[in-house]
Formats: structure tokens, sequence, C-alpha cells
């Protein structure tokens, strides 16, 4: 499956990737994905997003995930605890934009092509290969070599 959490308000401190935040983060889905008996295939931490490609036991393994990642994303990215909410902290309830954006992936073709989208990305975010908008199409061989190449 591949999974998308999304928030307009991780800019500047709360960035996932801001200071403290990418380590502590990649730890949480980490210990997440093994607490929940899930298989990480690849990740990538973005500055406003997250990808996953995982495999879920089941559909309600799934749901308790999701729910506890996203909370504990939005905890350290927001710096709120108990008696500092994340009202007080960022001015709105909901952290994240909408309901996480999930696809199931199917035969060898998706998979392969969802990995490669989350390896752009997590490349895109590490400044190795400048973000442009035709995504996968527009990519020369020698960013397919980066691209293709285990990380």
């Amino acid at each position: 499956m591949h999974l998308v959490l999304k928030s307009s308000l991780a800019k500047g401190r709360f960035s996932f990737r801001y200071g403290s935040n990418a380590k502590r983060i990649d730890s949480a889905v980490v210990n997440t994905c093994r607490k929940y008996g899930v298989k990480l295939i690849r990740h990538s931490n973005n500055f406003n997003h997250i990808h996953l490609d995982a495999k879920f036991p089941s559909r309600e393994l799934f749901k308790r995930f999701i729910r506890s990642l996203s909370g504990q994303i939005a905890m350290i990215a927001s710096g709120a605890r108990k008696g500092r909410r994340l009202g007080d902290l960022v001015g709105r309830q909901n952290f994240w934009d909408f309901r996480p954006f999930s696809r199931v992936v199917r035969g060898r073709r998706g998979y392969t092509t969802a990995n490669d989208y989350v390896e752009l990305n997590k490349l895109e975010a590490d400044g190795v290969i400048s973000k442009r908008e035709s995504r996968l199409r527009g990519l020369t061989p020698a960013e397919w070599e980066l691209v293709r190449s285990p990380s």
C-alpha cells in the first residue's frame, strides 16, 4: 500500500525535517511499524508530507497504525504534549489537511512505480534532484540511475 500524510502547517519549526524532527519522525515511523507488525518497504520524510510504502497484515491493524502514527507525528512536529494543546500551538485543532491518501499497489509495475516515486521524493527532499512538475516522466538517464539504485 502507498500512503501519504500531508500537512500545510508543517512549515518552519513545524516542518518534518526541521532540527531534530526528522530523526524523531523517522524513528516513530519505524517503531510504529514494528509495534503493529507492518512491513515497511520504503518511506520518505519530506518537509510537509510523508510517503510510506508498506504491507499491512489486516485492515484493523492499518486503522490502528494510521491513528497512532499520525498522532505521534503531529505531536513531534508541533511540540504538543500534556498541558500544551495542539490547538493552542498551531491555531487550529487539525494538524493534517485531509485523511491520509492511500492506494493499494497491485502488480509488479505498480510496485515499481510506487517505490520509484517514494525514492524520487526522498532524493528531492535531500536536495540531490531538483523538484519538477513532470515527476517521474521528466527524469534524465542519470537521474533514473539515482532513483533506481538501492539506498
